[in-house]
């Protein structure tokens, strides 16, 4: 019965075009999603432990944060877009459908360093005489 299954879902997958677009587009989302994950991991996708209880906490550590920061992403999205319709933008669905909650380029995973030089340093820089060259 299984090879029956899998024989007419094969043909099934063939013989359709949106078949194969909705199954590419929703393992788009799962890799995207597992990517996101990874970054959030820091170490990628290792877990550190063979302990079976320290695997389930880190898989599930890292599902809260990620869920966190993609509620963070949509609640700025969401203010963005609405202060985007009060100004009189038109906001399609095409636009909005190329959108995706994984963004993590305005986040800085290591915080902000700052580094003081100190004031001899600086006064240095700021009398020092200009390079010839």
């Amino acid at each position: 019965m299984g090879r029956a299954a899998r024989t007419l879902f094969l043909l099934r997958y063939i013989s359709e075009a949106d078949l194969r677009r909705s199954i590419r587009a929703e393992t788009a989302k799962v890799e995207s999603y597992n990517d996101f994950l990874d970054w959030v991991g820091f170490g990628g996708p290792v877990l550190k432990s063979d302990d079976p209880v320290e695997q389930a906490k880190q898989v599930k550590y890292m599902d809260l944060v990620a869920n966190v920061i993609m509620l963070h992403n949509v609640h700025d999205l969401t203010e963005i877009f609405a202060d985007m319709e009060a100004e009189g933008w038109k906001l399609t669905r095409e636009f909005l459908a190329g959108l995706s909650p994984y963004m993590r380029e305005h986040i800085r995973r290591f915080g902000r360093s700052l580094l003081r030089h100190g004031g001899l340093a600086a006064a240095a820089c700021a009398t020092a005489p200009p390079n010839p060259g």
